[in-house]
């Protein structure tokens, strides 16, 4: 983990679902400055853009790399997520129909639905010829 100051710093994760709690640590100790309930909100969005990526971008497969960038400039906190999985575009991603999927029962698939909920902006980049960068944009009060 490179840091550069507190309000900039970058983190590595192998493409492992317990790498997430190594991440929420490095979260809450880096930006502990944010209001507590503000903070678990970001993170639970970037959790939920970290587990897509490794369930269904890697496939549960070990060995690949996820690349977690954060800035905060004034007010605003800036996540860049970058990884090397098949494309997919959070953007064109529709939300679901919360009484259905409620009445269905599911228990899984609002992770995306959380993430554009709690996030401010969501900008997404392919990257040539395979991989993702999302960067996700929270104003702070």
């Amino acid at each position: 983990m490179a840091q550069n100051n507190p309000k900039s710093f970058s983190i590595v994760i192998n493409s492992q679902l317990s790498e997430l709690n190594r991440i929420r640590e490095a979260i809450e100790e880096k930006l502990n400055y944010i209001d507590i309930v503000e903070l678990n909100r970001i993170i639970l969005a970037i959790d939920e853009i970290l587990s897509n990526i490794i369930e269904h971008g890697y496939k549960l497969k070990a060995n690949n790399f996820i690349y977690i960038d954060f800035q905060l400039f004034d007010k605003k906190l800036i996540v860049k997520i970058e990884d090397n999985a098949p494309h997919f575009n959070i953007l064109n991603y529709t939300d679901p129909d919360l009484e259905q999927h409620a009445n269905k029962g599911k228990p899984r698939g609002l992770g995306l639905f959380l993430v554009r909920s709690i996030m401010d902006e969501i900008q997404y980049e392919p990257k040539i010829p395979e991989g993702n960068i999302n960067i996700l944009i929270k104003h702070l009060n």
